[in-house]
């Protein structure tokens, strides 16, 4: 906002400079961005906050001034003609919740001219081009009171009757800028009959526009509702000196002062003859209570003010208090539409009284530890070891790209294609919400590919969410998972190591549940479809599904435009969740024993549909106290084994705590190991 100082002089008295005025200004609140001289004169650009719509004129620039200064301000004093005791015209208000007051007032005879050049100089000093005395005045009072006001040609109203109210359906009407525009039901319309003739608060209509022709005018000044206006100038496209007042809430009660301040000025610059105001005001005003208590404005400020302290401060803002012992009953004045509570009134207590004469002080704070969290501590630990196995943490984004999850060619019962939708996306690459990490991970492994990188280990600890709306009114349902992708490039390797990666991720996989003392689980056969088919393993906890793990199906790699060579890409994602619930709670020490162990092997022959984790657990199943340790050695199918069938070969030890085995007891317990195990399998004793 422009202002000139020498217009701010003429409601205050004050002597001081520009700049010492510009810098009380900016320290209560009302930033002085810049000062420029302009002859005799030095206007101010002052940047506003949009809660401060009452200082968005003179009058309420240097209302703030006084309040900062202690000193009173001084309206300018007019007096109106005689009028004419007819009013000639009526006013009705359609919908009050959008309109609170609407006064106008007709004036006949003027003569429409070029403003005087006291007047021209003013609004140009204000950042506003002169138009002609009639249009000038209603700027003029607009930046001395802050109230917006329209005139309308009288000559053009031919009803008689203005009303204010909204549309029953949408209509196209020419505003002031010669643009036709569509209004629909909501917009706020001002009306001569049933002609609409200006955009309540924003514009007003070509139609009714005051010209060189122009002998008589309706003068309007109302308060029109800020939300409304504020939309309609949004929908519209179309801002003005009017609607930027409106949107930010004016004075009710300043709303009559308007009119008269500016029917007083059009008498005295274009004559004519003054008729009777109308003021239709539907809602008597009722100013807002505020109770405001001594302790707790010294307890926030931290300071030590006394009552009769606050109780100055806070009447410089033009409030009425009333005093009692140990607080203050505040009212609100109308103008100050941001002061809803009492933490409003000790913020201007601490502006008025200033902001450097309340000491720094560091709060006293509290610390508390917070409680051990078994969910925290799972997390924390499971980071810590993927760190130290060489993988790096990433942040992902819990947004996701509709086309990766296509790419996984999931099933189409598979809980991870039920993905919450963005209403309003920022990009459609990320408008669904993640059922799954392994898309981010892809993604931040294609990143680091694509730029060279060969060699990447990533893992990520975050939520995802599977919608169950369509089952349930519930929120979508949430769980922590662990996901992770693996890249190395064996090609640089300065030793040669033919482990597979796929056992290289297992084994990380393993050493984490080892850690987490997770009991009772086992590897299976991966149904994921997109991973390798005999690449991949399930890992199962209490016979529900806790994770995968395995090599990117080559399929999925040519979609990805990864051209990986001598290199596979593991991936593997856990749900915590459930790992965390199967998580023993102590760890179960036992001794080592002293004797040496006696190590036999067994080498079978199954069907393919065996694992060899079946196998290891049926051969853990036999009860006998000696056998110590089961392992697979072995697993082969081609050259010298039968079609149909697979070799597996497992590694027994057998130990006891209290002696040494011979061998002829290690034989008999190892010949009814394998006469069990190829009676519950079927296998056939490989020779």
């Amino acid at each position: 906002m422009l202002l000139p100082f020498n217009w701010l002089k003429e409601f205050i008295k004050i002597r001081k400079s520009p700049g010492e005025i510009a810098d009380m200004l900016t320290m209560a609140g009302l930033e002085v961005e810049s000062s420029e001289g302009s002859g005799d004169d030095t206007v101010f650009d002052i940047d506003l906050t949009p809660n401060r719509g009452d200082c968005l004129s003179v009058l309420g620039t240097a209302r703030e001034l006084a309040a900062v200064t202690g000193k009173n301000i001084k309206i300018p004093r007019f007096r109106l003609p005689s009028e004419d005791k007819r009013s000639w015209i009526r006013v009705s208000i359609g919908d009050r919740d959008l309109c609170a007051r609407y006064a106008g007032r007709v004036l006949k005879g003027i003569k429409v001219e070029e403003s005087p050049a006291w007047l021209k100089k003013r609004l140009e000093l204000s950042g506003i081009r002169s138009i002609n005395n009639i249009v000038d005045v209603t700027n003029y009072v607009m930046l001395e009171y802050g109230q917006p006001l329209h005139a309308f040609d009288f000559g053009k109203l031919v009803s008689g009757q203005i009303c204010v109210s909204t549309p029953d359906k949408s209509i196209r009407f020419t505003t002031l800028d010669g643009i036709e525009r569509l209004i629909t039901g909501d917009m706020l319309l001002i009306w001569d009959g049933n002609k609409p003739v200006a955009i309540a608060g924003v514009m007003g209509g070509l139609e009714s526009e005051v010209g060189e022709d122009t002998t008589g005018i309706f003068l309007e000044s109302a308060c029109f509702n800020p939300s409304s206006v504020r939309r309609t100038s949004s929908e519209l496209g179309l801002k003005s000196e009017s609607s930027f007042r409106f949107e930010r809430g004016i004075d009710v009660l300043n709303v009559d002062k308007a009119l008269d301040r500016a029917s007083f000025l059009i008498s005295e610059l274009a004559g004519g003859v003054l008729c009777k105001r109308v003021d239709v005001f539907p809602r008597k005003y009722r100013p807002r209570q505020v109770k405001l208590e001594y302790a707790k404005v010294n307890n926030i400020l931290g300071v030590n003010l006394s009552g009769t302290k606050i109780q100055d401060l806070i009447s410089r803002i033009g409030a009425r208090v009333e005093d009692f012992d140990d607080y203050l009953h505040v009212e609100v004045p109308s103008y100050r539409n941001d002061i809803e509570n009492d933490f409003d009134l000790i913020e201007e207590v601490a502006r008025l009284y200033g902001y450097h004469r309340i000491a720094s002080s560091a709060p006293v704070i509290r610390v508390d530890a917070l409680p051990k969290s078994k969910v925290r501590e799972n997390i924390k630990s499971i980071r810590n070891h993927m760190c130290s196995r060489g993988y790096s943490e990433v942040i992902n984004f819990s947004f996701m790209n509709p086309d990766m999850i296509r790419l996984l060619n999931l099933d189409s019962d598979d809980p991870r294609n039920n993905a919450v939708r963005i209403l309003n996306p920022l990009r459609q690459e990320e408008s669904l919400v993640r059922t799954t990490l392994v898309p981010s991970l892809l993604e931040n492994l294609g990143y680091n590919f694509n730029r060279g990188i060969r060699t990447v280990k990533l893992f990520e600890i975050s939520k995802v969410f599977i919608d169950k709306r369509q089952k349930s009114d519930k929120l979508p349902g949430e769980s922590m998972r662990l996901g992770g992708a693996y890249l190395v490039d064996r090609t640089h390797r300065l030793w040669k190591d033919n482990v597979d990666d796929f056992f290289v991720v297992k084994g990380d996989i393993d050493a984490m549940i080892k850690k987490l003392t997770i009991g009772n689980g086992l590897w299976k056969r991966s149904s994921e479809p997109f991973l390798h088919p005999g690449r991949s393993a399930d890992f199962i906890l209490g016979n529900r599904k806790a994770g995968f793990t395995g090599i990117l199906s080559p399929d999925v790699l040519h979609l990805l435009d990864m051209k990986v060579h001598n290199s596979d890409v593991v991936l593997f994602e856990f749900d915590l969740d459930i790992i965390t619930v199967n998580k023993d709670r102590k760890h179960v020490y036992k001794q080592f024993s002293r004797f040496p162990f006696i190590q036999r092997d067994i080498s079978v022959l199954v069907d393919p549909e065996w694992s060899a984790q079946d196998i290891l657990e049926l051969v853990k199943s036999y009860k006998s106290k000696l056998i110590d340790e089961v392992t697979v050695f072995d697993y082969y199918s081609g050259k010298n084994i039968p079609d149909g069938k697979i070799s597996l070969g497992f590694n027994v030890h057998y130990r006891a705590y209290d002696r040494t085995l011979s061998d002829e007891e290690i034989d008999g317990v190892h010949n009814d190991l394998i006469g069990f195990l190829l009676k519950k399998s079927g296998a056939q004793l490989r020779q």
